[in-house]
């Protein structure tokens, strides 16, 4: 018991530390390549994306407990991400919705509100991915499956950063850094899936 508890603080650890180093390494060109304005308007869509996952009202934490005691039946999980896709499209709807007038409370400076209106379009396009994913994580935590999660964790993270780091050479615009960051949440929603399914 004791050396299966290390391992799950080393994975932890791993999904922690791995984006802290990977955030040290890519920002300083992004804020270089962006320019600060849009970095500011980057580190706002990397927030929004962090806390999209509240989208899920608890149900992946529910998903976990169901499936973790045996009374989650494959009906009830395909029912639960059923829930869990729609809504997360309606987060994205109402995302999309409000989208023009988020920047103009947000003060984006007239020149970036296009691209910040494309930008908060992808982010809302991700809402969807983000509660999927919580609820296929939900499912792989009551399988104990926290070495894969530790490590889907990490690459994650480094996507998040290395993904824009690598757009910035193609699109360094903000939908160019968004549609970047949709690829790695779906690349992290279908991995998610894949082991969830296995």
């Amino acid at each position: 018991m004791p050396g299966r508890l290390a391992r799950h603080a080393l994975w932890n650890f791993l999904g922690l530390a791995s984006p802290m180093l990977m955030a040290v390494a890519a920002i300083p060109p992004l804020i270089r390549g962006l320019g600060v304005e849009r970095f500011g308007v980057l580190t706002l869509a990397w927030t929004l994306i962090g806390y999209l996952s509240l989208f899920d009202l608890g149900l992946g934490r529910a998903l976990t407990k169901l499936v973790a005691d045996g009374s989650g039946t494959p009906g009830t999980v395909r029912t639960a991400l059923a829930l869990l896709g729609g809504l997360g499209a309606a987060g994205g709807l109402l995302m999309a919705a409000i989208a023009n007038r988020l920047t103009g409370w947000l003060h984006i400076p007239e020149a970036l509100q296009a691209e910040t209106v494309t930008a908060l379009y992808l982010v809302a396009a991700a809402i969807p991915l983000v509660t999927l994913t919580a609820g296929w994580r939900g499912v792989l935590e009551a399988r104990r499956r926290f070495g894969a999660l530790g490590l889907l964790r990490a690459a994650m993270g480094i996507l998040m950063f290395a993904l824009p780091l690598g757009a910035l050479r193609f699109s360094p615009t903000l939908p160019g850094m968004l549609l970047a960051l949709w690829l790695a949440r779906a690349a992290s929603l279908a991995a998610h899936a894949w082991l969830g399914l296995a």
